[in-house]
Parts: C-alpha cells; sequence; structure tokens
C-alpha cells in the first residue's frame, strides 16, 4: 500500500482593492447627495489650503478637487506661500471652520526637507536606500530636492540608537515592513507612500513602507501601495463633507 503525503500550500495574501472600495463609497454618496439636493439643501462644500510651491502637493490637491466633482461636491482651493507662519495659518483655519458655507477643509502644506535631519528606518534596494539618497540629494545640481541629512537605521541597529536617532529627527522614512516581522494570516494595512526613482531608467514609481512581495508570502489580507488606502481616504474625505453639512443644516 502507498501512502501519499501531502504539502500545505500556502496561498499569497488577499489584496483588499481599496480602488474598488473607493468607488462603491463615491456611488452610494453621489446617490446619497442628490437626494439630500432634491429637498433643496445647499451643495456641501470642500475648502482646500495650499502651502507653498510643491508638485506632489499640487497632484495631490488636484484629485481632491476631482473627486468632490464627481460626486457633486463643490470645491475650492486657498493657495498660500510658504513663508507664511504657523500662526497665520491657524488663523485662516479658523476662519473657515466659522464659515457656515465650508463644510469640509483639506490643509496641504509641502514639508521642506533642506537643513533637516531625516532618519530612514530601512535599507532595502527598492524603498529604504533610495529614499535616503533622495533625501540628501543635493538640491541645487542633482534634483530639485532634497538637502537633507540623513540617517540610515535597520533592523540591527541597536534599539537605544534607534529611539535616540528618531527623537532627533525632524523627517522619519519607515520602510522597515518586512516578511519576518509579520504574523502568519495577519491583515497588513500599508499607509506609507512614497515616490522613488529607478537610477537607470528614470521612471518613478510610488512604493509603500511594506515589503509587499515579502509579506503578501506571510499575510491573510494585504492593501497595494497605490490602490489601497489612498483611494478610500479620499472616499471618506467626501463622504465625511457631506456628514458635516448635514450635522450643519441641523444646528442652524
Amino acid at each position: 500500500m502507498r501512502f501519499i503525503h501531502s504539502t500545505p500550500v500556502r496561498m499569497d495574501a488577499k489584496i483588499i482593492d481599496g480602488k474598488k472600495i473607493a468607488k462603491d463609497i463615491q456611488r452610494e454618496l453621489k446617490a446619497e447627495l442628490d437626494e439630500w439636493m432634491k429637498l433643496g439643501n445647499r451643495r456641501p462644500t470642500l475648502k482646500a489650503i495650499l502651502v507653498g510651491e510643491n508638485e506632489a502637493s499640487e497632484i495631490y490637491v488636484r484629485n481632491k478637487m476631482k473627486a468632490a466633482s464627481k460626486v457633486g461636491i463643490a470645491s475650492t482651493t486657498e493657495r498660500y506661500p510658504s513663508s507664511i507662519t504657523e500662526q497665520q495659518l491657524l488663523e485662516e483655519v479658523e476662519a473657515l471652520n466659522t464659515d457656515g458655507g465650508v463644510d469640509g477643509i483639506l490643509v496641504q502644506v509641502s514639508i521642506e526637507t533642506f537643513g533637516k535631519h531625516a532618519v530612514v528606518c530601512g535599507r532595502s534596494k527598492n524603498v529604504g536606500m533610495p529614499i535616503a539618497v533622495l533625501l540628501h540629494a543635493d538640491g541645487m545640481g542633482e534634483t530639485s530636492a532634497m538637502d537633507a541629512t540623513t540617517t540610515i537605521c535597520h533592523r540591527y541597529t541597536p534599539p537605544d540608537l534607534l529611539a535616540m536617532l528618531t527623537k532627533t529627527a525632524d523627517i522619519i522614512i519607515a520602510a522597515a515592513g518586512k516578511q519576518d516581522m509579520v504574523k502568519p494570516g495577519a491583515c497588513v494595512i500599508d499607509v506609507g507612500i512614497t515616490r522613488i526613482m529607478n537610477p537607470v531608467t528614470k521612471v518613478s514609481k510610488l512604493v509603500g513602507d511594506v515589503d509587499f512581495e515579502g509579506v503578501q508570502k506571510v499575510a491573510g489580507y494585504i492593501t497595494p501601495v497605490p490602490g489601497g488606502v489612498g483611494p478610500v481616504t479620499v472616499a471618506m474625505l467626501m463622504k465625511n463633507t457631506l456628514i458635516a453639512a448635514k450635522w450643519s443644516e441641523s444646528n442652524h
């Protein structure tokens, strides 16, 4: 008699499709907003505050405005120079917060990296090292950034030293989500987002903080970057704007 021994096959983690979830939220939200408008209520308004001149921030805000338009939310953007003080910015936010015609406020402030101390937790060739190179690159000659003083930490960095370095950091990049850090079957939600450039092809791409290929082999569920948390965040911003508008109307 022959005995056959089988080995369980480990399947990769199920990918949580943030784009699909976001589309479902947006579809329901548009229908809800249409009904709200039919009752004679005012259109909800989202106001964006954009500080400084940063291409990534411009794209970020523009995408939010497009998303607002798709579901029927009015939106406008107010621009301020990077020289604006924190107190002045807070006063602008307070003014919008007391404006009965504004239901949502999005503040987008670019982080100036020159002269800052940046700590990168992770040294992978796909994320950690490229980020470290970009952060310390010569903003005058190499790229449009970054001129930071960069420290790289990794799994062999003593915990006490890691704590000391991160406490002195102006910017912390966590790029150390590794396979051996994840319990089998865990649900991994990656909220990090960084644009890195391939030094050979000069083509950039978006990546998260988690080693997607490695962790996918261990986790039960995982969100990709892009297409994971990001789209859902945008959809929920719109949903919360409508919720705020309804609350405002019911309390006036």
